[in-house]
């Protein structure tokens, strides 16, 4: 297995890791036509790379880190890292966090920034042994439109 810098190549695998996690984010581009169109669309100079994990069956996972807004007066890099779920276990979580994390030691003073979801609770563990630590919790509210009193 193999830690590499993203390429345009692998856009496919990429969104095709994230939508078997099974999250539903409008950040989190469903197709490879709204990440290409993400991309396309981030302000000029903002920091984002991407990395992946590629081994003989292809690339079995990625990480990301992209430039958000500046908190109390830090920059911040929104953080992702997902491994096929058949694949984890074997480091490739941590080895993909590695060059993300090197890369966010040049835009010093910054905050790391991600998300962990109830549906994965060995995310939370994950980046629990990094060093993350809880801020926040966020409850999600949905509204089934068809069963709504609407007036």
């Amino acid at each position: 297995m193999r830690i590499r810098e993203a390429e345009d190549r692998d856009y496919a695998a990429i969104v095709d890791i994230r939508n078997d996690q099974g999250i539903a984010w409008p950040e989190r581009a469903r197709t490879v036509a709204a990440q290409k169109e993400i991309d396309r669309n981030r302000a000029p100079g903002k920091f984002c790379r991407r990395w992946v994990a590629e081994g003989d069956e292809g690339v079995v996972g990625f990480s990301s880190s992209v430039q958000g807004s500046p908190y109390n007066g830090k920059a911040t890099l929104m953080v992702e890292v997902a491994v096929r779920e058949g694949c984890r276990g074997r480091g490739l979580g941590s080895g993909l966090f590695a060059p993300l994390r090197d890369a966010a030691l040049a835009l010093r003073p910054v905050w790391l920034c991600a998300d962990s979801y109830s549906i994965h609770p060995q995310g939370a563990a994950f980046l629990s042994s990094l060093g993350f630590r809880e801020t926040w919790r966020e409850s999600p509210v949905v509204l089934d439109v068809a069963e709504a009193p609407l007036d």
